[in-house]
C-alpha cells in the first residue's frame, strides 16, 4: 500500500506540494509559539500546517480533521499580469 505523501505526520506538522517538510519543531517562548527549524521552504509554494492535541492538550481551537492554517510563501517572481 502506498503512503499519501500529503498526509500529516505526528502531533505538529508542515505539509508542502511534495509532502511533510523535514525540520524539527519545538515550543519555545510561554508555550504558546512553535519554531520550525532545518526545514526547506520553496518560494511561492503553498503549505499546510496541522496541529494535533498530543501537542497542546488544553488548546480548544485546534480542528478534528484538516489544517490549523495554510500559508504561501513568498516569492519575487513577477506576475504574469497586474492583479485586478
Amino acid at each position: 500500500m502506498q503512503r499519501d505523501r500529503r498526509r500529516p505526520i505526528g502531533a505538529f506538522c508542515v505539509v508542502g506540494p511534495d509532502g511533510p517538510i523535514a525540520g524539527t519543531a519545538q515550543v519555545i517562548g510561554d508555550g504558546s509559539t512553535v519554531q520550525l527549524t532545518g526545514a526547506g521552504f520553496t518560494a511561492g509554494t503553498s503549505y499546510e500546517v496541522y496541529v494535533r492535541s498530543a501537542l497542546a492538550p488544553s488548546a480548544s481551537n485546534l480542528p478534528a480533521s484538516g489544517p490549523l492554517m495554510r500559508f504561501t510563501t513568498r516569492s519575487t517572481q513577477p506576475l504574469a499580469k497586474p492583479p485586478r
